[in-house]
């Protein structure tokens, strides 16, 4: 039994293609890696400017801001999200792209109806949050198509581009201008990045599209059906990574301890650049591959990577004292050290759990990702209202961990199930 499972290993690592394919991965992924490292940096600029701007009433406003157009984003992925990714080597790319913008107008329009007659919010805030998710969905869409042409200094360019202008923009607002007291103008910033992200992104894909020639049909069938499958777990993931966030806000009824937690949870959330950007490249060579084993080995590898990244990364957050956020920050902003140490398990868990289900994306294996976002959101929901009913903003950071290391024990035993059930095969 011992030789059934150790040959498997060895066929491989004397396999000179899957030597070859790991110096390439490596590569790879220390280029995205870099590239979203420096992302990751130019966001805590634009967190530390905004903290310091606009205090932390402000911060909770951008925070609600931020949250409401990626959960219209959501929604406009189920077609033009990572189904054309997997898609793309299969049906014809110009009746997906158009297909993405026409699904991604719908929605919004549909957003822009519902946040409208439904929720009192001003008629400046919902124009705001629609049209940014709007040029983000376009972004996205090009994007999209870079990753899975395996395009990957421009698809990195584009993922950091869009920090980089609104970051320039806040530092000339702060140094120069006089609007730090109202977030409306941070939100104008931000549909100004996007808008020309969207652009660039769209000269990037210009010359792909062009080349594409194949015509096939039911692609629109097709794209809502793998959409549907993929997106359904995305959406109940950014229920589980934000509902916490409107339940400090219901039971609060102000935006101070929200912008607290919010920045909070954006410093914690940094550590996942290690995972994300691994992630990303995962699933562009997963969903390329044809071969079961180098998947799964490729998985194994990245999840070892994961781990002691994030255990180094967090432990570093974790030692910086409380005077020191409150210095780089405001001093309003007390409280980040025993967020940060509350959330600190369930980021862990996260980052792992992510390795899981980008190889089941990769696969086209939706279905276990699906149950595990949605086990994750209804764990957020139910223990967040709990949690912040009795210990506050505290028993937020508690609710997430909660959530992520509930999801990390489903994944886990799912990718274990799987991979055996493989190996058996």
């Amino acid at each position: 039994m011992s030789i059934r499972f150790v040959l498997p290993f060895f066929e491989y690592y004397i396999n000179s293609r899957f030597i070859s394919q790991f110096m390439n991965i490596k590569n790879s992924t220390i280029l995205s890696v870099l590239s979203k490292g420096l992302s990751t940096l130019v966001v805590f600029g634009i967190v530390v400017l905004t903290a310091r701007m606009y205090g932390k009433a402000g911060r909770g406003e951008i925070s609600l801001f931020t949250a409401n157009y990626t959960f219209i984003l959501h929604f406009c992925s189920i077609i033009g999200g990572s189904g054309l990714v997997y898609l793309y080597h299969k049906k014809s790319l110009k009746k997906m792209i158009f297909y993405s913008y026409l699904w991604t107008i719908g929605v919004c329009f549909l957003a822009f109806l519902v946040l409208l007659f439904f929720y009192s919010f001003q008629i400046s805030h919902v124009i705001l949050v629609v049209v940014t998710s709007f040029l983000v969905a376009s972004t996205q869409i090009h994007s999209n198509i870079l990753l899975a042409n395996q395009k990957l200094v421009a698809y990195n360019t584009i993922k950091t581009a869009q920090s980089l202008i609104l970051i320039g923009i806040l530092i000339f607002d702060y140094y120069f201008l006089i609007t730090q007291t109202n977030t409306i103008f941070f939100m104008i910033y931000t549909l100004i990045s996007f808008f020309i992200t969207a652009i660039l992104s769209y000269f990037y894909v210009q010359n792909i599209i062009s080349l594409q020639k194949k015509e096939t049909q039911k692609t629109f069938e097709t794209m809502l059906k793998y959409g549907i499958n993929g997106q359904i777990s995305n959406i109940f993931q950014f229920i589980c990574y934000r509902a916490t966030f409107y339940w400090i806000e219901y039971f609060y009824q102000k935006h101070e301890e929200l912008g607290v937690f919010a920045v909070a949870v954006m410093i914690a959330e940094s550590v996942w650049v290690v995972s994300s950007s691994i992630a990303t490249m995962q699933y562009a060579k997963i969903a390329n591959s044809t071969s079961d084993k180098f998947s799964r080995i490729y998985t194994n590898q990245l999840q070892i990577w994961v781990l002691g990244a994030t255990i180094l990364l967090l432990f570093i957050l974790i030692i910086i004292p409380e005077i020191l956020w409150m210095s780089i920050l405001k001093v309003e902003f007390s409280g980040i050290k025993m967020l940060l140490i509350c959330l600190a398990p369930g980021i862990l868990a996260q980052a792992v759990s992510r390795m899981h289900t980008h190889y089941f994306s990769g696969k086209g294996n939706y279905t276990l990702n699906n149950y595990s976002a949605i086990l994750g959101a209804f764990s957020a929901v139910i223990s967040g209202f709990i949690c912040i009913y009795f210990w506050g903003v505290n028993g937020a950071a508690i609710s997430m961990s909660f959530s992520y290391i509930l999801v990390l024990v489903f994944t886990t035993f799912q990718y274990k199930t799987v991979r055996f059930n493989q190996i058996n095969q």
